[in-house]
């Protein structure tokens, strides 16, 4: 089915305005006196927009969307941005100083609430909009700030509830990081106290090792000292029976000569120490042994020698015999 040509749709002030500009009627026959009316009002204005004959809605309705500040910017100012009038920049700065407070704070602005704010109210239509604009019932106007009042203490109590927990969250990881720098302090202060026990320790052992040692070096030089006497001793001893056996030897050679008695060779004698004499099985005389020399005395010189190793004096004594 074919469908008819389809139309955009407009509000009524924006129709009744695009009528009036399009066959530019004479919608009054009085214009002279409105004319001279709105000369005297024109007078009055503090502000001039520039817009010339198109109203405000159809500026708006060609231009791209832009917000209320920058759409009043646009009617009060020339082709160059030259502004009317000291008045008109006044009027945007507060409206633009005013919106951005309301996106500082997270509120939503139209531009009749924006226009109504900066420009004030006037009964049956918003300043700045033209008459085809009606400003909201006071009802909904109370409606609307009374949500925005909601909204607004609502998103307060949420910044407030986030804050606190925020500030709980950084009390709780304050109080972990101490916990956790007292942990680590202590940790250290075991350490070091394990440390210092063990060097302790450590120093102790080392004292009676080397006392140990001290003592067990003591010990085997006052036993080589020991030994080194006990060998000097029998080194000295030995020395002094080689030299005694020397002499005896020398003493034994000297009686032969002086008593004629001759070695034990040709006679038996039964005494094993050295410097004793014994009595002759065969022929009664005397047999001794001197320096470990074996010798006989005959009877008629009997006599008895012997050599004492306790005093280290050589003893001689004779006896008279009673043997041939």
């Amino acid at each position: 089915m074919k469908r008819g040509r389809e139309f955009p749709s407009v509000t009524s002030g924006q129709l009744h305005s695009a009528v009036i500009d399009h066959f530019d009627l004479d919608y009054t026959r009085h214009e002279d006196k409105r004319s001279e009316q709105n000369k005297k009002n024109r007078s009055k204005l503090t502000v001039n927009h520039a817009a010339g004959s198109r109203s405000f809605q159809r500026t708006r309705a060609c231009m791209r969307q832009i917000n209320p500040a920058e759409l009043y910017k646009k009617n009060y100012t020339n082709k160059d941005g030259i502004w009317t009038s000291e008045g008109a920049r006044e009027i945007y700065e507060r409206m633009d100083a005013f919106q951005r407070q309301c996106d500082l704070e997270g509120k939503t602005y139209t531009e009749i609430e924006v226009y109504s704010e900066i420009l004030g109210k006037k009964s049956g239509y918003v300043r700045g909009l033209g008459r085809a604009v009606k400003p909201p019932p006071s009802s909904t106007l109370t409606t609307q700030s009374s949500d925005l009042q909601h909204q607004l203490a609502k998103a307060r109590d949420e910044i407030e509830a986030m804050r606190a927990a925020r500030e709980k969250d950084l009390q709780e990881f304050a109080k972990k990081q101490a916990e956790m720098e007292a942990t680590l302090r202590d940790h250290r202060e075991e350490q070091r106290v394990e440390q210092e026990r063990i060097r302790l320790e450590q120093e102790e052992r080392m004292k009676k090792e080397q006392e140990h040692m001290r003592v067990e070096h003591e010990e085997r030089m006052q036993q080589e000292q020991e030994r080194m006497r006990k060998e000097q001793e029998r080194l000295r001893a030995e020395i002094s029976k080689k030299i005694m056996e020397k002499k005896m030897s020398d003493m034994s050679k000297r009686l032969f000569s002086q008593f004629g008695g001759s070695k034990s060779g040709n006679h038996e004698c039964d005494g094993p120490d050295t410097g004793s004499f014994y009595e002759n099985k065969d022929s009664g005389g005397e047999c001794g042994v001197l320096a470990e020399t074996m010798f006989y005395v005959p009877a008629e010189n009997s006599a008895k020698f012997w050599y004492s190793t306790d005093d280290g004096m050589f003893h001689f004594c004779i006896a008279d015999s009673e043997h041939d």
